[in-house]
């Protein structure tokens, strides 16, 4: 029907004065999903059961709903052009799976980390692969509601793959035969700058994110006086294969 929720989805904050700030933010504005939510630690290493308990939150509180997208907090997400997209009817309303995907973008497989100093790393143990599957990358990515529902009836037997949601989401939705879709309307600053047309925008500092949403709240265009070192994240490299 064209509305949205937004929740933020924390782990345990070990400071004191972080949790008693979460707390008050779920009292005034009822945003954010936090313990005794989800018990756990929030760091990268949680990534796997955030995902999991997210998907099954979505599919039980509002089980009519759509799609269900999943986004970090470096993301700008053009609002009304996704919603707009989301009810005119352009997206597939069920076996939906989008975002960024590596394989398609750069035309050859994505390969496991095999280095053990990488925050990536997979050993053979883990994943006995020589390539990942096709996935939408972790920062930003919109499933229908029933690959969330698929999640949440299976999230006992969905084992992760190490640390890695997006791969672990890809991995978990090909039992629907559910692939990702590749759209160049997600984008990510670190690699490709400020691109006017994203729907959706990561890698964003919070300077970039006002920016971005305060050209487009007053007409402008989107990347009017962008600036890579204040809007970026982390700097722009060399673009190349992941």
């Amino acid at each position: 029907d064209g509305s949205l929720v937004v929740r933020f989805v924390i782990g345990r904050a070990e400071d004191p004065y972080v949790a008693r700030a979460l707390q008050r933010e779920l009292e005034v504005y009822n945003d954010v999903l936090i313990p005794p939510f989800l018990d756990l630690e929030d760091g990268y290493k949680s990534l796997v059961p955030k995902t999991k308990a997210f998907a099954s939150y979505a599919f039980t509180t509002y089980p009519s709903a759509s799609y269900v997208m999943l986004c970090d907090d470096d993301v700008l997400v053009d609002v009304e052009r996704l919603l707009e997209a989301m009810t005119t009817g352009s997206l597939p309303s069920k076996r939906f799976y989008a975002g960024q995907v590596w394989a398609e973008h750069f035309r050859k497989p994505t390969l496991p980390q095999r280095s053990t100093t990488h925050r990536n790393y997979l050993p053979e143990a883990v994943y006995p692969m020589s390539q990942l599957p096709p996935f939408a990358i972790g920062p930003h990515y919109l499933l229908s509601m029933d690959c969330a529902e698929f999640i949440h009836k299976n999230k006992d037997d969905l084992a992760g793959v190490g640390t890695l949601e997006d791969v672990s989401v890809a991995l978990w939705l090909l039992a629907l035969q559910v692939h990702p879709q590749h759209s160049e309307q997600f984008t990510n600053a670190r690699l490709f700058g400020c691109e006017a047309y994203s729907v959706s925008i990561a890698d964003l500092t919070s300077r970039g994110i006002r920016a971005i949403h305060a050209n487009r709240k007053n007409g402008r265009d989107a990347c009017e006086g962008y600036e890579e070192l204040a809007w970026v994240k982390t700097p722009r490299f060399k673009l190349q294969t992941p």
